[in-house]
C-alpha cells in the first residue's frame, strides 16, 4: 500500500470495492452477518489442526530452518496435543 493510486488502480479499486461490500453486509438486517460469522469459526476449527501439524513439521525440518529447527523432544507436545484435539474433534 505504499504504491500511489495512479500507480496502482486496480488494487485500490478491489480494495474499495471490499470495503464498500464488508460495510454494506455489516449493516445488512436479519441474520446474515450470524450466518457468515458462524461459517469464518467452522472454517476457522477445520483449518486450525492442518495449520497447527505442518508449524510443527516445519519447526522440525533443518533444510529449511538450519540452526533454528527444534528437536522433536521439544516439538513432540505440541504434536501430541493437537493429534489428541483432532481425534476428539472427529469421532
Amino acid at each position: 500500500m505504499h504504491w500511489k493510486i495512479g500507480q496502482a488502480p486496480v488494487f485500490y479499486g478491489a480494495y474499495a470495492a471490499l470495503l464498500a461490500a464488508s460495510a454494506g453486509l455489516a449493516f445488512s438486517p436479519d441474520d446474515v452477518l450470524g450466518l457468515i460469522t458462524q461459517g469464518v469459526q467452522v472454517l476457522a476449527g477445520g483449518l486450525l489442526p492442518s495449520a497447527t501439524v505442518f508449524l510443527v513439521l516445519l519447526c522440525n525440518d533443518r533444510p529449511v530452518l538450519g540452526r533454528g529447527s527444534t528437536t522433536f523432544g521439544r516439538t513432540s507436545p505440541p504434536g501430541l496435543s493437537c493429534g489428541a484435539w483432532c481425534c476428539c474433534r472427529w469421532p
